[in-house]
């Protein structure tokens, strides 16, 4: 498990990769800005990346959930995010507004919610101790913990246990 940086991007190309193999299509997609991003250069590092995973181009906003997906029955809103090499206070500061953004997303109609980040021995802990398997349960959420050295995704279910 490795603690260094991980660009968000990395996550949000592993996570698409996850939402090929599973069948689902990528709807919509929210690239990253800010100081230090070239939002541009991770859009189109994305875009050439999709076909190879079986999907299309989304839309692209500016706003909401890093990636709206659907399947046949249902849709995903899933919250993408990086892992920095600032303190613990300053990572646990992001992850918590991650959470706070995936759970602003639950509504009652039946979506999916899913919580993508870099398995680092910080996110890995700050998940066991700040979102409880009964949170998780009921808001539909799944984990979606991004290695960094394989660059896939370990998926877990809401009812699933998390060590």
């Amino acid at each position: 498990m490795s603690d260094l940086p991980v660009p968000e991007i990395d996550v949000v190309i592993a996570t698409c990769r996850w939402l090929g193999e599973e069948g689902l299509l990528l709807d919509k997609c929210s690239v990253a800005v800010g100081q230090g991003i070239d939002a541009l250069a991770h859009r189109e590092r994305l875009i050439k990346k999709l076909p190879d995973f079986g999907l299309l181009r989304p839309a692209f906003e500016n706003h909401g959930p890093d990636l709206v997906a659907l399947s046949e029955t249902h849709r995903w809103y899933i919250e993408c995010k990086g892992a920095g090499s600032g303190t613990p206070q300053t990572q646990r500061n992001n992850f918590d507004r991650a959470v706070a953004s995936v759970v602003s997303y639950f509504t009652d109609d039946g979506v999916t919610l899913g919580l993508a980040v870099p398995a680092t021995r910080l996110y890995r802990r700050f998940i066991r101790t700040r979102v409880p398997p009964a949170l998780r349960k009921r808001l539909n959420m799944w984990l979606l913990l991004y290695d960094p050295i394989t660059r896939q995704i370990e998926d877990i279910a809401p009812g699933q246990g998390f060590h």
